[in-house]
């Protein structure tokens, strides 16, 4: 039997647990990619590749207004890094299901874009992402489970249940 995709229906985005309903167009998830070393030793027919920590992070969002808020949140900040939410809804038939994207790291970069009469203005941020977890509400259980948890600072690596790390961290003694 075919499975039908569950669609993004609303989200909303929320900066230093400030909320931005009505206001916030898009959000751009971070990219998770693999950093690789290649090797190819005596007697190998070819190079593999093997996985040596992740590449940086960042994630994205644009606001349809030019809101002061998170001018004041930019680059390094005293209380740490910063956090962003982005809490939504994914529709699977008739059940409404919630999702989650937990992001902790810095501005690093404001687009201003373009302002033009009559044209509507966009506030373009990109945040240089530390932490990431995105998490799930089960369709069956209605359980929410985290599906991916990225920290970089405490050497954490997780695909739903299997903590790609936890060896590492229980060697270095983290």
């Amino acid at each position: 039997m075919a499975e039908i995709p569950r669609k993004l229906t609303n989200f909303n985005l929320f900066v230093e647990k400030k909320g931005y309903a009505g206001l916030v167009e898009e959000v751009t998830l971070p990219k998770i990619t693999h950093k690789m070393a290649d090797h190819r030793g005596g007697g190998m027919i070819g190079t593999i590749r093997y996985q040596m920590g992740i590449e940086p992070m960042e994630a994205n969002f644009k606001l349809a207004s030019y809101e002061p808020e998170p001018f004041k949140l930019m680059g390094f900040r005293k209380n740490g890094p910063l956090s962003l939410q982005v809490v939504g809804t994914q529709q699977y038939y008739g059940d409404i299901l919630a999702m989650e994207a937990t992001m902790r790291g810095m501005i690093s970069e404001v687009d201003m874009g373009t302002i033009k009469i009559g044209d509507n203005t966009t506030l373009s941020f990109k945040m240089d992402v530390e932490y990431f977890k995105l998490s799930f509400q089960d369709k069956v259980t209605r359980v929410v489970t985290d599906v991916v948890e990225i920290d970089i600072k405490n050497n954490i690596e997780k695909y739903g249940e299997d903590d790609l790390q936890a060896t590492v961290r229980r060697i270095l003694l983290i």
